[in-house]
């Protein structure tokens, strides 16, 4: 059963009890939005018996994170724009709460880029597959924004919180290879052998206890109070940052990139 609606921003499909929830914005760079991460929780509450999930992305991106176009479309009026990042913020960190709840085995298949918060819904999972087209990358230092959806929460246990701290203060882009060394993804393949690589992964924990694999998620992440009480300071350094002067210059600067002199030859 597939939901393929054009304006839907997640695509459903249940194969057995397998549910792949496809982020569906392409034209935008599968940016979150608070429709899509509702989208995201309501298949979860729908198919709550599902035994295996699996995030991906449409389009040549998994995610770009959040909309910088929507943020600074609301910088004029500062209420209205802590009133939208709080509510996308609030709204991911619930997201990736209800992810780590479910009593399945989570897939993230990196179809391409992840940047910015969209990084927890790859953080979040079990088993990470990157494309080869895959990179990562935070922004934050570029954007003047604090780190969200999980970086500071739940990235040092994958990278360790040395190197965390130090690719969220220099903004290196990471390559697939480079995340598998690195281990913040599990397993890097062709772009074309994606899906055939989900399945496989899929097909090889069959039969495993499903709340064995929630039992340890959470327990390797600290139990679930500790990482909604690091998600809740990640909203509040985000609202902190997010109205300065210098942040909404950064955003402008951004959106309106200045267009280099040509060279006379």
């Amino acid at each position: 059963m597939t939901t393929t609606l054009a304006d839907n921003p997640v695509l459903t499909r249940l194969d057995g009890d397998c549910l792949t929830l496809t982020l569906n914005r392409p034209h935008r760079g599968n940016a979150l939005t608070p429709e899509l991460l509702d989208g995201i929780c309501r298949a979860l509450d729908t198919h709550r018996q599902a035994g295996t999930i699996v995030l991906t992305g449409t389009g040549s991106a998994f995610s770009c994170g959040g909309d910088i176009r929507e943020f600074y479309d609301r910088s004029k009026e500062r209420g209205e724009l802590l009133s939208f990042a709080r509510n996308i913020v609030g709204t991911l960190n619930e997201t990736l709460l209800r992810i780590v709840d479910q009593n399945a085995l989570l897939v993230c298949a990196l179809n391409g880029p992840i940047t910015g918060g969209s990084i927890g819904l790859m953080l979040a999972c079990d088993h990470v597959i990157a494309s080869e087209t895959a990179f990562a990358q935070p922004y934050y230092a570029r954007m003047g924004f604090a780190p969200d959806g999980g970086w500071t929460a739940m990235m040092p246990g994958r990278a360790g919180l040395g190197y965390t701290r130090n690719w969220l203060s220099i903004d290196k882009r990471l390559d697939a290879r480079e995340m598998g060394h690195r281990g913040i993804v599990d397993d890097v393949c062709a772009p074309g052998a994606l899906a055939e690589h989900v399945e496989r992964t899929i097909q090889q924990n069959t039969g495993l206890d499903r709340a064995s694999i929630h039992s340890a998620r959470l327990l390797a992440l600290g139990g679930r109070a500790r990482l909604a009480s690091a998600l809740d300071r990640e909203l509040e350094a985000f609202l902190d940052l997010i109205d300065r002067e210098e942040t909404v210059q950064r955003m402008h600067d951004f959106l309106n990139p200045q267009t280099l002199p040509s060279r006379e030859t």
